[in-house]
């Protein structure tokens, strides 16, 4: 289950980033609303750790984003003799993403958990 939640969320990050005019907007924040609305789902484990959350949405966006990024690299590399060079300063960037796409979407899976929480003990308040 923290897999499928980790997956969902970075699916809602990806999809932050196709909007055209407000992207610049919502794709930086976008670990951050996965994470949201991860957290949100009724389905998921109460017990899931927030920063495991965050930190699997990261991994998949780095996994996600560098496997897009490298092979465009290495074509737009090809002419030139400094293919490893450019592969070693991926290295930097992968490592920024990983840490953008955990911090937010740990963040964000935390308030999603606590709102989520709070929606439930209030339907139970005015069910009684």
């Amino acid at each position: 289950m923290i897999i499928k939640n980790s997956l969902f969320g970075t699916l809602i990050t990806l999809l932050c980033f196709l909007p055209p005019l407000i992207h610049f907007i919502t794709g930086p924040l976008g670990p951050f609303i996965g994470g949201y609305v991860s957290g949100m789902r009724k389905k998921q484990d109460r017990s899931s750790s927030p920063i495991i959350i965050g930190g699997l949405i990261g991994v998949f966006l780095t996994l996600a984003i560098t496997g897009l990024g490298l092979p465009i690299l290495l074509v737009a590399k090809s002419n030139t003799d400094s293919i490893s060079t450019s592969m070693m300063d991926f290295i930097p960037i992968s490592v920024l993403i990983l840490l953008w796409g955990s911090s937010l979407g740990s963040l964000g899976n935390f308030f999603g958990q606590r709102s989520s929480r709070k929606i439930d003990t209030q339907k139970i308040k005015s069910n009684h």
